[in-house]
């Protein structure tokens, strides 16, 4: 049975419900897309990128040998698998990250990831679920000609347009907001259908061993550094939230003179003393963050965990998982023979791409050799329970 799943999402969220999704579905066995649109696919928007980025998705989703989450984008042309980012207000082109495959001129090539290609299949089934955003937005007349959504054209669309791509199409309409109100309770919900979809089941409430898991920690803050920002409101950022995500200059930098008021050292020093992980990370969306600056490299050697690759919305989703699980961190530490803190630097860092080697190497310099870096995600696609055995023997080598 080859099965595909297209979800359509507004794009100002998506970066955040690609890793929510991430983390929260365990042991997919079919190919699963989301995609939106920069302009609205109703009729009197004949130009909308969302005609080649559905277009675009469908292929990826059968020619991506599965299982596989991600997201097309870009006039359909490129895959993202995380770290998405959103870049452009207006343009088609919004979206940038490191794409595991791209559209070039005909044919579909891998760059990056575990993902890999096949020969396109037809779909057995498509699971189309809808949620609103720009993609399925129409003007209400006589109201300002505002957009609001509510009008979908994608599934008609499918059926004009690509109708070898697939034997039957199956219409899940979760919500329909704009992504400025796609909140925690709709990305559950979409969750939850997106599993119904890949398992044929239609529990109201599935179990994590089921393969749904939707544990994640509410209290993960980001916090932006800027240059008038004093060390005081850095510290009640720290004092409300359970974690603390801070979006630093550069490549990973943050005020780390003590002498100067906008300090944001303080802050991780009481993060430190309440047992809260403080991670740090770049405002800026491409590259990964590094230490080369002693303004950077200070916070790791005082117990920052630098966000490497990850993309802001992703750091703070990986937080909230692990945090979300923080009885079974805690017994799981124990087993191992680790502190809680220990293990959720080891765990948030494993998969993570340092820029270089040197790089690696000197993150480790810098935490006093604190943690073992692992080459391959633990958190991403199997369930948090099993991973205990696999994280004993990696921690041997």
């Amino acid at each position: 049975m080859e099965r595909g799943i297209l979800i359509t999402h507004g794009t100002d969220t998506l970066a955040w419900t690609l890793p929510f999704l991430r983390y929260a579905l365990k042991n997919l066995d079919c190919n699963v897309c989301l995609t939106g649109s920069q302009v609205p696919m109703e009729h009197a928007f004949a130009h909308s990128d969302g005609f080649q980025n559905v277009h675009g998705a469908v292929r990826f989703l059968s020619m991506l040998e599965p299982p596989t989450l991600f997201a097309v984008f870009n006039n359909g042309t490129e895959a993202f698998e995380d770290s998405l980012a959103k870049v452009e207000r207006w343009r088609g082109s919004a979206f940038i990250g490191s794409p595991i495959a791209t559209m070039e001129w005909d044919e579909i090539q891998h760059r990056a990831g575990d993902a890999r290609l096949r020969e396109p299949v037809v779909l057995d089934e498509l699971h189309l679920i809808t949620t609103g955003g720009t993609i399925d937005s129409a003007p209400i007349h006589g109201r300002d000609d505002s957009l609001i959504p509510g009008y979908s054209v994608v599934e008609d669309f499918l059926r004009m347009a690509m109708p070898d791509a697939f034997h039957s199409i199956a219409v899940h309409r979760v919500c329909s907001v704009d992504s400025a109100e796609m909140t925690r309770p709709l990305m559950e919900a979409i969750a939850r259908e997106v599993w119904r979809c890949a398992t044929g089941r239609t529990d109201e409430n599935p179990a994590v061993e089921d393969g749904l898991d939707l544990h994640f920690a509410q209290g993960v803050e980001l916090c932006y550094c800027d240059p008038f920002r004093h060390k005081d409101d850095y510290c009640q950022v720290v004092d409300r939230a359970q974690a603390v995500v801070l979006a630093g200059y550069g490549g990973g930098n943050a005020c780390a003179n003590p002498q100067l008021p906008e300090n944001a050292l303080e802050a991780l020093k009481l993060a430190r003393e309440q047992g809260k992980p403080f991670i740090l990370t770049s405002q800026v969306p491409i590259g990964p963050a590094d230490f080369v600056y002693e303004t950077g490299a200070r916070f790791i050697r005082e117990g920052a965990i630098s966000g490497v690759d990850n993309s802001l919305p992703e750091c703070q989703l990986r937080a909230m998982y692990l945090l979300g699980h923080e009885r079974e961190l805690g017994q799981m530490a124990s087993n191992l023979g680790l502190s809680a803190e220990t293990l959720f630097e080891t765990l948030f860092l494993s998969g993570m791409k340092f820029r270089n080697p040197a790089s690696r190497q000197n993150y480790q310099k810098l935490s006093g050799g604190r943690v073992q870096l692992l080459k391959h995600d633990l958190l991403v696609g199997r369930p948090f329970v099993g991973i205990e055995d696999e994280l004993r023997e990696l921690l041997k080598k």
